[in-house]
């Protein structure tokens, strides 16, 4: 069972590897929109959508769920509140996000990203298996 301290020590473990990996990497691409560099110019609104997300998973970090999946849901707002701090901090310090993970295929990405993604699929996991 995933306990409140645990929650927030595992998004400060994520946010200080997305910014670690940041720094160390030395040639990064930079993203100025949002996900594959949509809606480019849209700084502000990212500033506010990302404060927003991260208060929603704060304050259901801290809610107490009944069920026997709780830890997916914890698991995956933590890992969204680590991502979108992440990517909150590069967008008020450098005014853009870097990216440096590349698979030629797929738009660049960073470890904020991917954690991003997988919480959000952690969440769709707990809310198809919460079903009674």
């Amino acid at each position: 069972m995933v306990q409140n301290l645990d929650k927030y020590l595992l998004a400060g473990i994520i946010l200080f590897i997305d910014q670690f990996t940041k720094t160390l990497v030395k040639t990064t691409t930079r993203n100025y929109g949002a996900a594959f560099s949509i809606f480019k110019g849209g700084k502000a609104l990212f500033i506010v959508v990302s404060v927003i997300v991260a208060i929603i998973c704060i304050y259901y970090l801290n809610q107490k769920v009944r069920s026997k999946y709780r830890d997916l849901l914890y698991f995956g707002l933590s890992f969204i509140l680590a991502g979108s701090l992440g990517n909150l901090i590069d967008r008020v310090v450098f005014g853009y996000v870097r990216d440096f993970i590349d698979f030629w295929v797929w738009p660049s990405f960073n470890i904020a990203d991917a954690f991003n993604v997988i919480g959000y699929v952690l969440m769709v996991i707990f809310f198809i298996k919460k079903k009674p």
